[in-house]
């Protein structure tokens, strides 16, 4: 990655960057089809192979998954989308449900790291007005070599 998030909030204070899409919803497992059909469309556009097409919509599930699953109740998910014929990146922040370490499932970082080139994730803030953060992203190219 060329540019650096800071480390409070991915979506907040990052300037977006051109080609990226920003999609806040209601953190429910109702909303995760909405997400990865813009992240298909977007894909798409960039007319990217059908398997990375498969592989960006399987990250996007993992990472709604791991967000949802340490989400507060009615709370916002937010998701950024950065998808070119060279570039993937998805960030996605949520305000945390308690004052423990969320939650990330082996299952689900062992998917997302195979197919990421970098995954980072992490908290920010204190108190109730903790969220947590997680940045996944892949080279096109390297996805057309394989």
């Amino acid at each position: 990655m060329n540019e650096q998030w800071q480390r409070d909030s991915v979506t907040e204070s990052a300037p977006f960057r051109r080609h990226e899409v920003e999609l806040r919803t209601l953190a429910a497992r109702e909303q995760v089809p909405g997400v990865r059909a813009l992240a298909t469309e977007l894909a798409m556009r960039e007319d990217i192979d059908l398997d990375s097409v498969e592989d960006i919509r399987l990250a996007v599930d993992e990472v709604c998954a791991i967000m949802l699953a340490n989400s507060m109740t009615d709370t916002v998910l937010a998701i950024r989308l950065l998808i070119t014929g060279e570039h993937v990146e998805i960030s996605a922040s949520i305000a945390l449900r308690d004052d423990g370490e969320p939650a990330v499932g082996s299952l689900s970082l062992s998917i997302l790291r195979s197919l990421a080139d970098t995954l980072d994730y992490w908290t920010s803030g204190d108190g109730d007005k903790r969220s947590f953060q997680l940045t996944f992203a892949r080279s096109m190219r390297r996805a057309a070599s394989s």
